[in-house]
């Protein structure tokens, strides 16, 4: 039988009610890092996950894949070293495990950063 909007609407907020018991229920979260750390506690228990990484979509593109794995470790509270090794793929891992420490979306940064190479280059045509 074809469920309704109302019925997604009430799986929406029963999760929400489940995932936020600092606001629905009696738990404390004081920050913003322990809103999500609790989020993301409840949801691998729902989702019974035996790794941070499941669920994190391989085919995405590889800035993105590997600041969200990056993410995913520093919430869970991992203390995984980045592999080491020799070549560009091992730098631009470091660089996205870097932005994201540092709360910035490494495939953003560098499309803006493109957009901002393509302007040069158009100039550069333009001045001829």
């Amino acid at each position: 039988e074809p469920f309704s909007v109302d019925d997604v609407a009430g799986g929406i907020v029963a999760k929400l009610v489940h995932r936020h018991p600092h606001v629905f229920g009696d738990a404390t979260a004081t920050t913003p890092e322990e809103v999500k750390e609790h989020w993301l506690r409840t949801k691998a228990v729902e989702k019974r996950r035996a790794s941070v990484t499941e669920g994190v979509p391989l085919g995405q593109p590889g800035l993105a894949l590997a600041a969200k794995l990056a993410s995913r470790v520093r919430t869970a509270g991992l203390d995984v070293t980045l592999p080491r090794g020799e070549g560009i793929g091992y730098e631009l891992l470091a660089l996205a495990g870097r932005a994201e420490a540092e709360g910035v979306d490494p495939e953003a940064a560098l499309r803006a950063a493109a957009r901002a190479y393509r302007d040069a280059i158009r100039a550069e045509e333009a001045a001829g």
